[in-house]
């Protein structure tokens, strides 16, 4: 599922009080590989290569894990 303010990705790994997260897709043959920082909320991380939501925080613009 993505729209402009959604997108599922998987995590790659935790950095600072956000995670790396990525999503590939090939379409036609053509590789596109997209990278997102994202914010987590509360004290729990997701753990690495678990496929989460992010959410884009319509105040600051940034991606935050729903």
């Amino acid at each position: 599922m993505t729209t402009e303010d959604t997108v599922e990705v998987y995590v790659l790994w935790p950095e600072g009080g956000t995670v790396i997260c990525g999503r590939k897709r090939i379409l036609n043959g053509n590789e596109d590989v997209r990278l997102y920082r994202a914010q987590v909320l509360g004290y729990s991380f997701p753990a690495i290569g678990s496929r989460v939501r992010l959410l884009r925080d319509q105040l600051s613009g940034g991606w935050v894990v729903s």
